[in-house]
């Protein structure tokens, strides 16, 4: 009936489980009303997708009204597709926005759709992604919390192919945020990202970016390829930089058991012009910059702090002015 009329809303009076896939070929709006929303443990269809939205230009916006309600597509492979099944590498522009409730299973972002989270929790607990940004999707995150809880190292909360934008919130995995391909991630703000193994792992193509201006990072961050753009942030875990061309203008970078606050090597290039460098955790080699292995380095300002070296360059090009 939602499908029929467009711009329905649809409130859960009770928990219901669904044994079909849902498609809305509409615009709708589901109420969770502080209910469960779930699925049988199987769908024969390929893609074994608990709710899809399947026609360009279609919307669909989640809220909890009372809250405590829940999506759980855990027995099946995705809760949220946006796109058609089966529609992966073909453009759709179907859209999601999560405001409330909490959404529980993998999502999956095919060429062209959108998704914003803006307050509720998207979660999954399994060594793969939680949300997937393919190529020309867009995901705009200004509130709530997307989670992978699962104890692996490769227990993602986003891997991203497409367009990632952070401005609020909470992401949190083994890795917060892997940016592939020629993804291009933006966060500001005051986004909290953390991760067990690295709160953001950047390793894209010449044409991938990141860009951080803001926001709180505990666990590291890792680049190791395209562009990397640091102008603000607070920092635990330090910076490692083994490809690609970065710059840090800005921002607290502190250390942990790591010893170094910024590591560069390999074919990796890094200015610094400004910033807080901070290595003073009581580890032998505590080092502010260290580079080795054919990394270069140049640093015209900021301020280095360590309780070893400032700067240790071994085997490769430093530079300070």
């Amino acid at each position: 009936k939602a499908n029929e009329s467009g711009n329905a809303t649809i409130t859960l009076l009770q928990d219901a489980t669904t044994g079909e896939r849902l498609d809305f070929a509409k615009s709708a709006t589901l109420d969770l009303n502080g209910n469960t929303l779930s699925c049988t443990a199987y769908f024969a269809d390929d893609y074994e997708t608990m709710v899809a939205i399947t026609t360009n230009g279609a919307k669909l916006m989640i809220i909890d009204s009372i809250g405590g309600g829940k999506l759980d597509g855990t027995g099946t492979t995705f809760v949220l597709l946006l796109g058609r099944p089966g529609a992966v590498g073909f453009t759709v522009t179907s859209s999601v926005h999560i405001s409330g409730g909490t959404v529980s299973g993998a999502v999956r972002m095919v060429e062209g759709t959108s998704m914003t989270v803006s307050g509720g929790t998207v979660e999954r607990n399994a060594a793969a992604s939680t949300i997937n940004i393919y190529t020309n999707a867009t995901l705009n995150v200004s509130g709530g919390q997307i989670l992978n809880t699962y104890s692996s190292s490769s227990a993602y909360a986003i891997i991203n192919e497409g367009t990632l934008n952070i401005t609020g919130g909470t992401v949190s995995g083994s890795i917060g945020v892997r940016n592939s391909n020629s993804g291009t991630v933006n966060i500001s703000g005051n986004a909290n990202i953390t991760g067990t193994e690295r709160s953001v792992e950047s390793n894209t193509d010449d044409e991938g970016a990141l860009t951080i201006t803001g926001g709180s990072y505990t666990g590291g961050i890792k680049i190791s390829g395209g562009t990397a753009t640091i102008g603000g942030g607070r920092y635990t875990g330090g910076i490692v930089v083994s490809g690609g061309t970065a710059t840090i203008s800005g921002g607290t970078i502190t250390e942990s058991s790591a010893e170094n606050a910024v590591e560069v090597s390999g074919s990796a290039e890094l200015i610094i012009s400004d910033g807080t460098f901070s290595a003073t955790a009581g580890e032998t080699y505590d080092t502010g910059v260290y580079v080795h292995d054919g990394g270069t380095v140049k640093i015209a300002g900021g301020t280095i702090t360590s309780t070893a070296y400032g700067v240790y360059n071994e085997r490769g090009s430093a530079t300070i002015t």
